[in-house]
């Protein structure tokens, strides 16, 4: 019975952490998504007044003792519980109301716990992820653009936030007709990247946040890939193999195949060709540039520099003369200055 109610547990739990780790979330709802999750796992153990976000968020969860006062008596909890789980309640003949009753203070004090620790860890209350609540476009708000501008500084440089300013001034005034044309796009990207040249720092910020992943789980789902792809039996794929593999896999991921059409062997075995020809005529250079290096390792030496070598030695050897008779004219008058 209690495995059966972990299992049930775990699995709601599991449930939100599977939900999360897709990817096509982005920074303009992702903050709605983390909050409706914490109000949906707070409904079963808080009272129907500590509902409202505002209120949920002020609840101390450090303070156990005030935390009490906000939560749900048992038998509301049980009440909650099985309208939710109504499968619990067959056992209650079998089993009787006592062990019942501490099934469900298992489940209650799970809940609690988990309660606590989602206020801990996600970030609910993240400055600059509220501040995307401007991307969504739902209301207009300069403070939080502003504060976006502000914290991705390498997008929107200090320089360059005066006309930010400017920009954000004609971005208020047109805000009514650009929501419409806002929600007629099914693509959001496409919306923002169509932004004339007069937003063109709203434009640049826009598309950074929409390009962004909101967590890691992407990349880290794509280095798995990529283990997957490059093993020690294909260590010789290059980087750009690699990379088309990789993008054909994510994108094909949650297809059933790929329809290869006959434009796309047709392009393929162009490419394949002119690769194989690139190789081929590389290879022949390398040998050409081997054997002329070779066949000049052989040659005897070049009668230009033997030429110059004699002529050097010739040189030397006037030069040496001179002087030894430069010396002995020397000798000559020094004997007969002495004779005298």
């Amino acid at each position: 019975m209690f495995l059966e109610l972990l299992r049930c547990l775990l699995d709601k739990l599991n449930g939100l952490v599977v939900y999360f780790e897709q990817e096509n979330f982005d920074y303009a709802y992702i903050i709605p998504k983390l909050q409706r999750t914490y109000k949906f796992w707070g409904q079963y153990i808080l009272k129907e007044e500590f509902l409202e976000l505002e209120s949920l968020f002020s609840v101390p969860t450090k303070d156990m003792q005030k935390f009490q006062t906000y939560l749900k008596s048992d038998e509301e909890f049980i009440e909650t519980f099985n309208e939710k789980y109504d499968s619990f309640q067959v056992y209650e003949q079998r089993l009787g109301k006592e062990f019942l009753s501490k099934l469900y203070q298992v489940a209650k004090d799970f809940i609690v716990e988990a309660f606590i620790k989602m206020k801990e860890y996600l970030p609910l209350q993240d400055e600059m992820l509220l501040n995307c609540e401007v991307l969504s476009m739902t209301k207009m708000d300069k403070q939080k653009w502003f504060g976006l501008a502000k914290f991705f500084s390498n997008i929107v440089k200090s320089s360059e936030f005066i006309s930010f300013q400017h920009q954000m001034e004609l971005f208020e005034e047109e805000y009514g007709a650009l929501k419409e044309e806002f929600s007629k796009t099914s693509n959001k990207l496409t919306f923002w990247n169509s932004l004339g040249a007069e937003y063109s720092l709203i434009k640049k910020l826009t598309i950074t946040l929409f390009t962004l992943n909101y967590s890691t789980v992407g990349i880290e789902r794509t280095f798995s890939m990529l283990t997957d792809i490059k093993t020690m039996k294909r260590n010789r794929l290059t980087v750009d193999s690699v990379e088309a593999i990789l993008l054909i896999r994510s994108t094909l991921n949650e297809q059933e195949g790929l329809n290869i059409t006959e434009e796309m062997i047709q392009n393929y075995t162009k490419l394949w060709k002119t690769q194989k020809n690139e190789r081929q005529e590389k290879d022949m250079n390398n040998d050409i540039q081997s054997k002329n290096d070779e066949s000049l390792k052989q040659l005897p030496p070049n009668v230009s520099d033997i030429n110059q070598s004699n002529s050097a030695s010739r040189k030397y050897a006037t030069k040496r003369a001179s002087t030894s008779k430069l010396e002995n004219d020397e000798l000559k008058k020094t004997k007969r200055s002495l004779s005298q």
